[in-house]
């Protein structure tokens, strides 16, 4: 089974008054622009017959997997993919891509796996939005504790007093922690030459229905200073915690809405009743 798929600006911030937001929002990585503005610093019915079996008495290392989502937006309809593939080298790779009528993002995220956690190498992010591009990417360099960010060419050196993870391969860490029971789900993360800390509050199960079917799913909370907006994500138990569905509100009204359409996890297709 598998795991990841799950602050601040990167989907939302590119956001403008002419919808470039609209489209690049689901582009940037559905739960980290999710996540919106938190501005604190270093802040079912049960699926046996094909689910994967995962061991809990550990961390266990990340499951391949691939999955595709379609989002609405304000209206809009956009389509991803997130992929988390093993390379030869030893290492794995996440991927993202997102695609609209007006805009197109890819995001990569390097790392190796080290006793239940991750260790970032190395990140790319690149979008393309009526007709505009924005860039970034950053280098972990692990004997130094430092971090090269080059965000549009404003490059920074970015030390690092705690494990630090980047935009994408956060969400991933945040899944295999809930395979492994973790309570404690706060991650420290490089984004634009800062750093900044996500939280996140489980709510209790739910068996929800997607495209894939029936899911047995964990229901978590973004925590954040803005309590006017409220993001809800929700990971599929049976399959490795894979992101199945998130929401985001602005008070009382739905802004962002992402489902999972198909996906399959160890090779699994994933399926529900």
């Amino acid at each position: 089974m598998l795991t990841s798929r799950i602050h601040n600006k990167s989907l939302f911030s590119v956001l403008n008054a002419k919808m470039l937001s609209v489209c690049t929002i689901m582009v940037i990585s559905f739960v980290p622009s999710v996540l919106g503005n938190n501005n604190t610093t270093a802040e079912a019915i049960e699926i046996t017959r094909a689910a994967p079996v995962i061991d809990r008495t550990e961390v266990a290392t990340p499951v391949i997997f691939n999955a595709d989502y379609k989002a609405n937006i304000k209206g809009f309809s956009v389509s991803a993919n997130r992929t988390l593939k093993l390379l030869k080298n030893g290492n794995m790779e996440l991927l993202f891509t997102a695609t609209s009528w007006a805009a197109n993002l890819e995001e990569s995220s390097v790392f190796n796996w080290q006793e239940g956690q991750i260790q970032p190498l190395s990140y790319r992010y690149h979008q393309s939005a009526f007709g505009k591009k924005r860039q970034q990417t950053l280098s972990f360099n692990t004997d130094k504790n430092t971090i090269n960010s080059d965000n549009n060419g404003d490059i920074r050196i970015i030390e690092q007093t705690a494990p630090t993870l980047d935009k994408l391969n956060y969400q991933l860490q945040l899944q295999q922690d809930l395979l492994a029971n973790k309570s404690d789900l706060q991650y420290i993360v490089a984004n634009k030459g800062n750093l900044k800390q996500y939280r996140f509050e489980p709510q209790g199960e739910e068996i929800i229905d997607t495209l894939s079917g029936a899911l047995h799913t964990v229901k978590v909370k973004v925590i954040r200073e803005n309590k006017d907006k409220t993001t809800l994500i929700w990971f599929a138990k049976d399959w490795g915690y894979l992101l199945t569905r998130l929401e985001q509100y602005n008070g009382d009204k739905q802004t962002l809405s992402i489902t999972l359409d198909t996906a399959t996890v160890d090779g699994i297709t994933v399926t529900g009743n």
